[in-house]
């Protein structure tokens, strides 16, 4: 079992790999840890559309050729290949990747419904290009799915109005289309937005834990130099500092046992024990800063 399980393991994690490096560009020091997460989203994304999608690929290309929607099935192919091969693409910056593979999806949606009259799958893949857009991008550029999705509503609904003969054609009413849009509109609305809460929590975490972490670097560096210092003041004091005080130590010695001194006895005493205290001192200062 565990030899099974590594087979399988081995290609999926060379497959990862071969995308990430395909198609990451250098943002890994990027100071934007919100920006970087969203990038490395849009890249897991791309990592398991292609092995995820011959689920739902390969059972509807065959339904699409035998009832003569050919065309749909080789557009499915053909979207498929144009998001791998601009996602792949590093000679574009990566913003760019993502805004083009949304508009692949906008116009393999038009493709729906032109050449199949697939209204309900138009608009479940639009109603994915809201959570795509919401999760991967920031700012106004995040509500762009959802203003998608509005426009071709209306648009459609102006459509249908001035040409009720063709409503029918989708097996509806106008007044069925009116709940049916109002409602997905509704629910697009409310997805979008929870989403972009959640991610502007998440983001604030994010930022706050970065910061954090960079305050706790800086703090480390300083205590690096801090101690860096010192053991600097601790080389002066047991080095330079105290090679006089040995010398005064010596001359001390040499004038209380050189024969014939005539220094009192007091002041040698009183010069020696100084010296003492002042080498007992040093040392102290030595053992705190080591």
């Amino acid at each position: 079992m565990m030899l099974l399980k590594e087979r399988f393991n081995k290609p999926i994690a060379r497959y990862s790999s071969f995308i990430r490096e395909a198609m990451y560009e250098r943002f890994e020091g990027d100071e934007h840890v919100f920006l970087y997460w969203q990038n490395d989203l849009f890249v897991q994304i791309i990592i398991w559309v292609l092995p995820v999608s011959f689920i739902a690929l390969v059972p509807s290309m065959y339904f699409e050729v035998r009832d003569g929607y050919w065309p749909v099935a080789l557009l499915d192919v053909l979207s498929l290949i144009l998001i791998y091969g601009i996602a792949l693409q590093r000679s574009i910056n990566l913003y760019l990747r993502k805004v083009l593979v949304a508009v692949i999806i906008v116009v393999f949606c038009i493709s729906l419904i032109v050449f199949m009259n697939a209204l309900g799958l138009a608009g479940l893949y639009l109603f994915s290009l809201s959570v795509f857009m919401a999760l991967l991008f920031t700012g106004r550029m995040a509500f762009a799915g959802l203003v998608v999705n509005v426009i071709a509503c209306v648009l459609f609904s102006l459509f249908f109005y001035c040409r009720p003969e063709l409503a029918a054609g989708y097996r509806f009413s106008l007044y069925t289309w009116g709940i049916y849009v109002s409602n997905y509109l509704f629910l697009n609305l409310v997805v979008v937005v929870l989403i972009r809460r959640l991610l502007g929590s998440i983001a604030q975490t994010m930022e706050k834990e970065w910061l954090l972490n960079r305050q706790l670097q800086e703090e480390t560096a300083m205590k690096k130099q801090q101690g860096d210092k010192l053991r600097e003041i601790a080389y002066l004091q047991s080095h330079v500092i105290r090679a006089p005080l040995v010398n005064i130590m010596g001359l001390a010695y040499l004038i209380r046992h050189s024969p014939g001194s005539q220094v009192e006895e007091e002041i040698l005493d009183n010069l020696d024990e100084s010296v003492l205290r002042l080498d007992e001192v040093i040392k102290n200062i030595v053992d705190h800063t080591t």
